[in-house]
């Protein structure tokens, strides 16, 4: 998406939540949000973390794992 106002929309309305993001995973689209004016590298990985968490397990893992295997992604991006 071009920018975090269209992030924000998106993320609106699936989750009908207001939220500030740049990016985010929707594991119910199995799809990433993502703002091309915003974005960097390590919110790409942590996203693209999501995508691969969502994709190995059979039973997704809770919210909070799942946010803990995509942090590490993006820190170590550079590793």
């Amino acid at each position: 998406l071009p920018g975090r106002d269209e992030v924000a929309h998106a993320f609106k309305q699936i989750y009908n939540v207001n939220v500030d993001y740049i990016a985010f995973y929707s594991p119910r689209l199995n799809r990433v949000f993502y703002s091309s004016n915003n974005g960097r590298l390590r919110v790409t990985c942590h996203e693209i973390g999501h995508v691969v968490v969502e994709s190995y397990f059979k039973i997704s893992p809770p919210q909070r794992i799942h946010e803990v295997m995509a942090q590490y992604v993006e820190k170590h991006i550079n590793d």
